[in-house]
């Protein structure tokens, strides 16, 4: 991790002791915590997916007395399935923590996933009540970009918040030779093979989800239903969205398996929500939506793998998988309001589910 402070730069590297059974399992979430005994923390997971995270966490002492810097901890890109950006022993308390939560996909594109507020230390499942937006953190928060430090952190491939999908030139993306090299070996495997041929957990995970989801069910049963509950739900009516989502229409489906919620919480609901359903071609897949404006969800696409092949909107798809574990047929596009993304999961790759798989998010994007 890398801490920069107002009047000095620290560099550490150390590990997170957030944990939790449910939070990032069956999607991603992030979320801002603070005031936890001198911890403040900015974190995401997804132990179903790996993908290079990079976490720039703000804390700044709203309530400190006059003179106390504010500083930035750096979680750098790596590529994993949880990333933290957290500090130790901070004093004064009344700290506000902004966490702004970047990825980098396996084609290339540069993600704002989310930017994620805490003042408080509230738990919940594993995760915490913390993001509660309030205009006047937010807007101090906000002028920390001013700062001469925090500009170094804001690079010209990291898109900025609220600014949408754009297209951009690949050599304008900033990467380093590890990234740059997978990055580059995935897409050429897409245009000659059409997949990228590796072990993929989450094809493991979307195939063995319905006999999992109806245990988890049944185990639940006596359980109050809690509207910060990251757990899968069997029903819409049980989940707190702050946007109005529209399930796929039942003639889409062999059958709809749940949903959970994703991305962050935020003051009486989640900014963004997963489906999980066995298509007609059979497979399990999962339908995310995620609100932009709510989160200011932002991506830089590159202009190599950018299409428009779903209803005319910014698109990118791949597959990748192998033979052991199965395949995920990935579709994600972007429209004025929301990022969706399209997930199927089959054991065998061919051409024909893959056309089927962007046919099928054509049909939910109309829906």
């Amino acid at each position: 991790m890398i801490y920069f402070s107002k009047f000095m730069g620290i560099y550490t590297i150390s590990l997170s002791l957030m944990t939790s059974c449910y939070a990032g399992w069956y999607s991603t979430t992030s979320g801002s915590i603070a005031n936890c005994k001198g911890y403040n923390e900015s974190a995401t997971w997804n132990f179903q997916d790996y993908n290079w995270w990079l976490i720039e966490s703000a804390h700044l002492p709203t309530y400190a007395k006059k003179g106390t810097p504010w500083h930035i901890v750096i979680f750098p890109a790596s590529y994993t399935f949880k990333a933290s950006a957290y500090h130790y022993n901070e004093d004064p308390p009344g700290y506000t923590v902004q966490g702004k939560h970047y990825y980098i996909t396996n084609n290339g594109s540069y993600v704002l996933h989310a930017i994620t507020f805490g003042n408080n230390c509230q738990s919940y499942d594993g995760w915490h009540e913390a993001n509660k937006f309030n205009t006047n953190s937010y807007n101090a928060i906000q002028s920390l970009s001013k700062q001469k430090k925090y500009n170094i952190l804001i690079k010209k491939s990291m898109p900025l918040p609220g600014t949408g999908a754009t297209v951009v030139e690949s050599n304008n993306l900033m990467s380093t030779k590890k990234q740059f090299i997978i990055v580059k070996k995935f897409n050429e495997a897409q245009n000659k093979n059409g997949y990228y041929e590796h072990e993929n957990k989450k094809a493991v995970a979307l195939l063995e989800l319905p006999e999992i989801a109806e245990k988890e069910y049944n185990d639940r049963k006596l359980i109050p239903v809690n509207k910060n509950d990251t757990h899968l739900y069997e029903t819409l009516t049980n989940l707190s969205l702050l946007f109005q989502f529209n399930s796929i229409p039942n003639d889409f489906v062999e059958k709809i398996i749940g949903y959970t919620p994703e991305n962050t919480f935020i003051d009486d609901g989640w900014t963004g929500v997963v489906e999980f359903f066995i298509p007609k071609f059979y497979g399990v897949c999962a339908y995310h939506q995620i609100s932009i404006e709510l989160t200011k969800m932002s991506a830089y696409i590159p202009k190599e793998v950018a299409t428009y092949v779903i209803n005319n909107k910014l698109t990118t798809y791949d597959v990748m998988g192998n033979n052991e574990t199965g395949f995920v047929y990935n579709v994600e596009w972007w429209d004025n309001k929301f990022k969706k993304q399209l997930e199927c999961a089959n054991k065998n790759y061919s051409e024909e589910l893959k056309n089927s798989t962007i046919e099928l998010a054509k049909t939910i994007d109309r829906s």
